[in-house]
């Protein structure tokens, strides 16, 4: 048994207590390519929307690994605070990998266009450098501040390109629950508290809430919405 949480913070010592109930109360936990290609259930589905730091998602990779659990992050390639390539990134990256994390991307098609770009020719582009860092195939994307999105590709086109499922996809969702932290807000509550009540769980976060607790929401909020 584990001892109930005091306070249902941004913290990665919460997020480590989440996934131990989760696994107390009988729930599998998978990431978006484990359930697409073995479905299980009861299941937590776990996704990182990579905004500002890999090295952010790779803390809370560290406590999904120690867990014996694995989940989905999704990273940018157009992101300010950010370089995929760099050194330290780069043996994050692959650590995650070939520790058995998916990588997806975090695409900004419709979001903030690329002068002289279609749409398609922009995600072909971010995929093409995602691809180029990890040395494998990415199998995922979801978009970046997607209540922003001005337009969007057909599903169609994004399989042309090799990806065969989208973070928000309805197979994901189907039957279940979707838990979010966007503007560091739990909803529709903190996912302690929903673990029992559905069989079926997909958690998205963002891993710069759990672990800058100080961060100003707001300031955030217009440093991404300015296409950092």
């Amino acid at each position: 048994m584990i001892e109930e949480a005091s306070a249902c913070d941004f913290s990665l010592e919460h997020y480590d207590f989440i996934l131990k109930k989760a696994l107390q109360e009988g729930y599998s936990i998978q990431s978006l390519e484990q359930y697409f290609d073995r479905p299980l259930d009861p299941v937590l589905l776990l996704r990182h929307d990579v905004d500002v730091s890999i090295q952010y998602a790779g803390r809370m990779a560290e406590i999904e690994h120690r867990a014996g659990v694995r989940s989905t992050i999704f990273i940018r390639v157009h992101a300010a605070e950010y370089n995929p390539f760099s050194r330290q990134n780069y043996q994050c990256l692959r650590w995650l990998t070939d520790e058995g994390f998916e990588i997806g991307l975090h695409h900004e098609v419709g979001v903030f266009p690329l002068p002289g770009s279609t749409p398609r020719e922009q995600l072909q582009r971010e995929l093409t450098v995602l691809t180029a860092v990890l040395e494998r195939k990415v199998r995922a994307a979801t978009v970046h501040l997607p209540k922003h999105v001005r337009y969007t590709l057909d599903p169609s086109e994004f399989a042309d390109l090799g990806i065969e499922y989208e973070g928000g996809a309805a197979l994901f969702n189907e039957g279940g629950v979707f838990m979010s932290d966007s503007n560091r807000l739990k909803k529709p509550e903190c996912l302690c508290r929903m673990l029992g009540k559905a069989p079926k769980i997909l958690s998205t976060t963002h891993p710069v809430w759990w672990n800058r607790v100080d961060e100003d929401v707001d300031r955030m909020r217009s440093f991404l919405l300015g296409g950092n």
